[in-house]
């Protein structure tokens, strides 16, 4: 059984009208504390009335900056916007293709409301759907683990929340980009040829190799392996996530996007989505070798719901790329390297294809009869 999402639903029903805006004009700093004090991991920039485009939480975890000087006219995101009497459905679908967490709700070239995943995943008819049916994977950090390796690994998953974990594996919190923005004050630095993250509180400088992970972590409330998604929904409205246990160690996470993903009706074809990439031909050619690939896994499995690519260019020109695909039976990922967009994209399907076929052989194989 599937959820259903509510089709008689408008946008304007579940839009947050009381929007937290900044100017072109105003810094990083407040931006970050707006944010902070708000909870939120987005705002809107408007200009005389106008609005430009979004600021997100993330853009400040890797940005080169001075908070306090920098400007958010050099960070502001395009964004597609919503029609406040479009359907939920219509959200949905547009949440997913853009990739982004939140989305202005514009009227007469006004900013009246903004709509989050978080909201649309929270304004759902959901049916006798399992947590374990739209679950993945839990990616976790242990709680004495220094913050450049949390961020390390956010960055190397495409991921922008992790599991906290104790020495036993037993769950005690989470940490996700908002929790690392309030502690982010100063840009990275070169030291001896590399770089280093500075991070402050108050006036003293930190490194962030010297802050583990349980300092800056929040607490969350975990749902139990086997749980209904309609009552553990119920967790957004205090969570970035849902996080799955089995006897307090985690074992699965459910972010808003993976929800809404699966609200998408089954006979439309598998979202697309492709991240960090602005040369238009080469995202042209990744989109050409996911294409093929989708066509070659077309009667592996019952349902594909989406294929997502991060795309990384480096110093030395090489491309590497991060996939994700999101199945009915579960998500596959996978690394790859190239050196054009068009290598690094063929060898990721060809990932994709090989680890989809130890996945399906791992799931039909029948279990031990003691």
């Amino acid at each position: 059984m599937y959820a259903i999402p509510s089709f008689n639903m408008q946008i304007s029903d579940i839009m947050i009208e009381d929007v937290i805006t900044v100017s072109p004009a105003d810094t990083v700093a407040k931006t970050l504390s707006l944010m902070i004090e708000n909870k939120v991991h987005q705002i809107p920039v408007v200009e005389d009335g106008a609005y430009m485009g979004m600021i997100y939480a993330k853009q400040f975890i890797e940005a080169n900056i001075f908070p306090e000087t920098t400007k958010v006219k050099n960070f502001i995101v395009k964004t597609p916007s919503l029609n406040p009497i479009a359907k939920i459905s219509e959200a949905n679908q547009a949440v997913i293709k853009s990739g982004l967490r939140a989305l202005p709700v514009i009227s007469k070239n006004k900013l009246i409301g903004i709509v989050s995943e978080t909201d649309l995943a929270l304004n759902q008819e959901f049916s006798r759907l399992l947590v374990d049916d739209v679950m993945r994977g839990a990616i976790v950090i242990p709680e004495d683990s220094p913050l450049s390796n949390a961020l390390s690994k956010m960055k190397r998953q495409n991921i922008s929340r992790l599991p906290v974990i104790d020495r036993n594996g037993r769950l005690i919190g989470s940490i996700d980009t908002l929790d690392i923005c309030s502690i982010l004050r100063v840009p990275k630095e070169r030291k001896s040829g590399s770089r280093s993250t500075r991070i402050s509180s108050g006036t003293e400088r930190v490194d962030v190799r010297e802050v583990k992970v349980r300092e800056i972590m929040h607490v969350t409330t975990p749902v139990e392996r086997g749980s209904m998604l309609g009552d553990a929904v119920k967790v957004l409205r205090r969570s970035e996530e849902i996080i799955v246990t089995d006897n307090n160690l985690p074992i699965g996470i459910i972010t808003p996007k993976d929800i809404i993903k699966r609200l998408i009706p089954g006979h439309g074809e598998p979202l697309i989505h492709i991240s960090h990439v602005e040369d238009e031909s080469a995202k042209s050619e990744v989109i050409t070798e996911i294409t093929k690939f989708l066509k070659r896994m077309d009667s592996r499995f019952d349902r594909i719901y989406s294929v997502d690519v991060a795309v990384d260019r480096h110093k030395n020109r090489k491309y590497s790329m991060r996939g994700k695909l999101m199945t009915a039976e579960g998500l596959i990922t996978a690394r790859s390297v190239g050196w054009d967009a068009r290598s690094a994209a063929r060898e990721l399907m060809n990932r994709l294809n090989r680890r989809s076929t130890s996945f399906r052989s791992v799931k039909r194989r029948p279990s031990k009869v003691e």
